[in-house]
């Protein structure tokens, strides 16, 4: 999970903040992503987030929100507006 919180791609990383099998130290540091807000949103909603953590999220995350739950059509649609290739 550590090594997949690096990932480039948002939907992987969104995939991680939500996985209750993500260790602690990865959440904090996802915790500080700048630009994609799901990854902020399951970060704070992690019960293994640490709580200072989760409690300065929810503070700073707008009320009333919620992110889309990554899924394989997800990354197939970001896959298809990149320039990447599957190699």
């Amino acid at each position: 999970m550590a090594h997949l919180s690096d990932d480039k791609h948002p939907v992987i990383r969104r995939c991680v903040a939500i996985n209750e099998n993500t260790l602690p130290e990865t959440l904090a540091l996802l915790g500080e992503e700048l630009y994609d807000f799901g990854i902020k949103y399951f970060v704070a909603h992690n019960p293994n987030t640490p709580e200072e953590v989760r409690e300065n999220l929810k503070k700073n995350l707008p009320r009333g929100t919620w992110a889309i739950t990554p899924n394989i059509e997800m990354l197939r649609n970001y896959y298809d507006n990149e320039d990447d290739d599957w190699d």
